[in-house]
């Protein structure tokens, strides 16, 4: 109990940080932990000349042979595409003095605050991903793989459009995609959107889309019909996330949540086209709407 009740003044006092079983007596080493993952730098290391550089640095490492050769293909996957493999940490991490068996800690530290984010691979896999070394752009190769341009059959799709008007800001798209990974697994990432599983039968699309008139943030719902009613809930967690984000970050933001019409989105309608009925957390089944476009009624499932 003293102990404990030392390490709380401690921490009041701002002369540690406690996390995930861990004990930082100096709070800033966990920002040059952070630092090391987060260096701009590491992308230049797989570009000529700078390969032959980092080729040197492994040398005087210890690494030699097919270890060099490894480490350098899962070090152009991380600094391309965010996957931090373990066999990274001990390089990336050498000037700082962690233990190897602190790694695992560490790793679920980062998780939590987000720095890194538990993604699943192709091979169904869990591998931790690096968002800041994400694309920028939604990779196009498996993205109809991870989210089929129409839905099936037996699947209801919701979808809420944030519309910015004087703009969207910069970060809170990001911001946004970094919240929709915890909803579920990840299947596929990118800078500003992600494609998520929260649960079975259950399947959320989010990214931003740069509109003719304004930009949008768009998050989309694909579940089984009999779920329908926990599609809702997620949609009403995202709008909860998205307006105290904007209220607490960027006060005084022009901006609108709506839902798209379900029969524009049935028919395959240009998202620039997509009719849109203003929403603010109601039952929408209980609505009266009216798609303009096609000129007939509009209702949502409850």
């Amino acid at each position: 109990p003293r102990f404990n009740d030392a390490l709380r003044l401690l921490e009041a006092q701002g002369g540690a940080y406690v996390d995930c079983g861990l004990v930082f007596l100096q709070p800033d080493f966990v920002s040059r932990i952070v630092k090391a993952l987060l260096n701009h730098k590491l992308a230049e290391y797989v570009k000529s000349p700078k390969k032959a550089e980092l080729n040197k640095l492994l040398k005087d490492f210890g690494l030699q042979g097919n270890e060099i050769a490894k480490f350098e293909r899962s070090f152009e996957r991380y600094v391309t595409h965010g996957e931090l493999q373990r066999d990274l940490l001990p390089f990336l991490w050498r000037d700082l003095p962690i233990r190897s068996q602190d790694y695992e800690n560490i790793i679920h530290m980062l998780i939590k605050s987000g720095v890194i984010i538990p993604v699943q691979n192709e091979h169904n896999k869990t591998i931790a991903v690096v968002p800041f070394f994400l694309p920028d752009e939604k990779p196009s190769e498996n993205f109809s793989k991870a989210w089929p341009t129409k839905p099936n059959a037996d699947e209801v799709q919701l979808e809420m459009v944030v519309v910015f008007y004087l703009g969207l800001p910069a970060g809170l798209p990001e911001r946004f995609a970094a919240e929709v990974h915890r909803f579920g697994q990840t299947v596929l990432s990118w800078k500003d959107g992600a494609v998520v599983i929260p649960s079975t039968n259950v399947r959320i699309l989010a990214t931003s889309l740069r509109h003719k008139d304004d930009p949008r943030i768009v998050f989309t719902v694909r579940s089984a019909k009999m779920t329908a009613s926990q599609s809702w809930s997620w949609l009403l967690s995202a709008m909860t996330f998205l307006k105290i984000e904007c209220k607490e970050q960027f006060p005084g933001l022009n901006f609108s949540t709506n839902l798209a019409c379900p029969i524009c989105l049935s028919k395959g309608v240009n998202e620039n086209g997509t009719e849109l009925f203003l929403w603010d957390g109601e039952d929408a089944a209980k609505g009266n709407y009216i798609c303009d476009r096609f000129c007939i009624n509009a209702s949502f499932p409850s």
